[in-house]
């Protein structure tokens, strides 16, 4: 056992409890355990399972009672892990879909009774200030835009040196924005071309930019699995992956040409990914655009690590 020092009498050091995060998204639920040493977490389990939680609610305002039903499904699970570990209450935080859904707090008792965990709902400026910090905790000193794609909304911030200086949390993800052109397969030209209208619009008011462009989320990590071509989630490989929009305008045709079916049955595809690569790959070339950035970076340290630091 390692000791520390009281005066002259050396006394027991118990281990650090690891710390744990959980994000409720629109499409998917995140768990972080991680370590905190010299400063940086590190992770210890990272996962995410589909849950769709988003789903419906850009047209009715509600989350329906089996997207909760699926989400408490997937908490449930995660509060196993966390016993495992040791690990009682994690910061468990929500995102888009909770912020617009009129009957959030249904979901918040539902966890609060069952696991005791209280959901804290991010305001779009925290998202963006929790990705931001997650995202650049690790690299060197300098500026950046980080980018997360989520399932009912997208952060873009902008900063240098650590220092937020402009931020975006924009109503439109992969979820929402499959939802509002009603998307089951693949994209024909016209819905391409109107969707791109579209976000070009939502992403007006965002300058260009000659910072280096950091991208978050689930899209941009199964994106980097499929390029290099793993048959599971491998966070040490994709992590710092780069790509090129040339590499994104690719993967898109070559996705839009599979079916639904095809797309899911590719080895590096998360479950329920398939249904939203395609909305959410036309965001992220339309933003590179709007950005006039012709490169980026993948990283895999989105909000849930800034949350814990």
């Amino acid at each position: 056992m390692q000791t520390g020092t009281l005066g002259d009498v050396r006394m027991p050091t118990a281990p650090i409890a690891p710390l744990a995060a959980i994000d409720i998204g629109s499409h998917s639920a995140l768990l972080l355990i991680a370590q905190y040493r010299h400063g940086h977490l590190d992770p210890v389990v990272d996962l995410a399972r589909t849950t769709h939680l988003g789903e419906g609610v850009v047209a009715s305002g509600q989350l329906s009672e089996a997207a909760m039903a699926r989400t408490l499904m997937v908490l449930r699970d995660y509060g196993q892990i966390l016993s495992q570990y040791g690990v009682d209450h994690p910061v468990c935080y929500g995102t888009a879909a909770l912020r617009q859904a009129q009957n959030t707090a249904t979901l918040q008792q539902r966890v609060q009774q069952e696991l005791g965990w209280s959901i804290r709902v991010l305001s779009g400026e925290e998202e963006a200030h929790y990705t931001f910090r997650g995202a650049t905790a690790q690299i060197p000193a300098g500026g950046a835009v980080v980018i997360d794609i989520g399932g009912g909304s997208t952060e873009v911030v902008m900063g240098q040196q650590g220092h937020i200086e402009a931020s975006w949390s924009l109503p439109v993800g992969a979820v929402s924005l499959r939802e509002r052109f009603e998307i089951c397969d693949r994209i024909p030209g016209p819905i391409a071309q109107a969707m791109d209208v579209y976000l070009a619009q939502v992403f007006q008011s965002i300058p260009a930019t000659t910072l280096p462009l950091l991208v978050t989320g689930g899209t941009p990590t199964t994106l980097a699995a499929l390029m290099l071509n793993l048959a599971t989630y491998d966070s040490r490989r994709i992590d710092g992956h780069c790509f090129e929009l040339e590499d994104f305008e690719m993967l898109y045709d070559e996705l839009n040409h599979l079916s639904l079916h095809q797309r899911a049955d590719l080895p590096a595809m998360e479950l329920g990914r398939a249904m939203v690569i395609l909305p959410a790959l036309r965001l992220l070339i339309t933003l590179m655009r709007q950005l006039r950035s012709l490169h980026l970076t993948v990283t895999v340290r989105g909000p849930r690590y800034g949350i814990l630091l």
